[in-house]
């Protein structure tokens, strides 16, 4: 099944306007010689803005013909989820530092509950899709999570990047072991690799940002022309973007650090909502919906509830 989306003027309008202007709401540039660079908050918000721009690709994915517009934003998505799991390493990276078992058990932890919460979309997916109509079998259900794919076929490349890192840090944090088993995520691994590298010499990083920033701002947009004929090239230019803007700003937008904080929830369980809205056209099917929103948004807060407390006990740690 596919969605059929006959204008993109609101998407347009919310990511090229509504957006910027969340994201710059008590946000500044620095001009008194201190930097943030990839301190907690930047990392937040940039999280968050990457996550809306991921969910969009999602939601393109699925439409019957996508103009112009709407194939850009469909790219858009693969280089936010470029610059989402490089600062994904970035964090990885400041916990790695604390080697001890408490950390790794931690990690465990996370894998089995990112797993638990996959396995819940996947089911919720298959119950939208048996009320529309269609036969889905439990066997089913089972063999597209295993292989870490929506119950659709898409494949969840955050979720499996994700579920892969946790059990390797769960096993040791030595980032050179890291780097060589991260490759089982595929081409999203690499740009974890790159994030807790960058965490690792995060000094030297900055000096060279600071000392090149004109000539890197100009090598960014270059890539970016590059990448309309090599869309392999676009990942990489949105990362070195990514750092090349947080070398002048510091970000503090709350609405998009709560997305980075509900980002595996709303990753996991945008698809059955989306579903169930864009092809439950009876009147009757309204009451449905509502319900439907409303089981979306308790889950979401529950899993809210389990994300927040995870590494509760390490807020402490120290962002550069």
């Amino acid at each position: 099944m596919v969605l059929n989306i006959s204008s993109s003027t609101i998407l347009v309008m919310f990511v090229a306007f509504l957006m910027p202007v969340l994201l710059a709401y008590k946000s500044y540039f620095y001009g008194r010689g201190s930097y943030a660079f990839l301190n907690k908050s930047n990392i937040e918000c940039i999280q968050g803005v990457c996550l809306i721009l991921i969910l969009f690709h999602q939601v393109i994915e699925r439409v019957s013909h996508p103009d112009l517009i709407l194939q850009f934003l469909q790219t858009l998505g693969t280089g936010a989820l470029a610059v989402y799991l490089f600062l994904v390493g970035v964090e990885f990276r400041k916990f790695s530092i604390q080697a001890n078992r408490l950390i790794k058990k931690r990690m465990f932890q996370r894998a089995i509950r990112l797993f638990l919460m996959f396995v819940s979309g996947n089911v919720l997916m298959g119950l939208v899709q048996i009320y529309l109509g269609e036969e889905v079998s439990l066997f089913e259900i089972l063999q597209h999570t295993i292989m870490g794919q929506f119950l659709d076929g898409s494949q969840a490349s955050l979720i499996v990047t994700l579920f892969v890192f946790y059990l390797l840090m769960g096993f040791t944090q030595n980032i050179k072991i890291l780097s060589l088993f991260g490759l089982l995520a595929g081409w999203p691994g690499i740009f974890v690799m790159v994030g807790m590298w960058v965490a690792r010499y995060q000094k030297v990083v900055f000096m060279i940002l600071r000392k090149h920033l004109l000539n890197l701002s100009l090598i960014c947009g270059i890539l970016l022309l590059l990448s309309i004929s090599w869309n392999f090239l676009l990942p990489i230019a949105s990362v070195l973007g990514i750092m090349v803007v947080l070398m002048k700003v510091q970000f503090k937008s709350k609405v998009f650090k709560l997305v980075k904080q509900l980002s595996v929830p709303l990753y996991v369980l945008q698809l059955p909502l989306l579903y169930l809205v864009f092809y439950s056209s009876e009147p009757k099917d309204s009451m449905f919906v509502l319900v439907t929103i409303g089981l979306n948004l308790m889950l979401i807060l529950i899993f809210r509830v389990m994300l927040l407390t995870e590494f509760k006990s390490y807020d402490k740690v120290k962002y550069n």
